[in-house]
């Protein structure tokens, strides 16, 4: 299955798919698995909350190290959408400055 994101950095916007794999049985992995890409994409960490399902409450947080990279200290990243339904719904990750 292919999960869709878009996410916005220091103003501008990107796209991206993601294959979903056999490992990925639930949201949170499916979430901790694109923002581990985003950071891989940016060169930067991603600092990001879970929300309950009404989105009013914080249930996690969490945090993507760029593969390779040496944190920069850099939070460019400031929005950060998914979808598992090729574009039809979108959910907003917090993302944390």
């Amino acid at each position: 299955m292919t999960i869709m994101y878009r996410y916005t950095q220091a103003g501008e916007a990107y796209e991206g798919e993601f294959q979903r794999t056999a490992d990925m049985a639930g949201s949170h992995e499916v979430v901790r698995a694109v923002v581990q890409q985003i950071a891989n994409d940016t060169g930067e960490t991603v600092c990001f909350s879970m929300l309950s399902p009404t989105g009013t409450a914080v249930v996690g947080t969490n945090h993507a190290e760029p593969k390779g990279v040496d944190n920069t200290g850099l939070r460019t990243v400031e929005t950060v959408d998914i979808s598992e339904d090729s574009g039809e719904s979108w959910n907003s990750i917090h993302v944390r400055s």
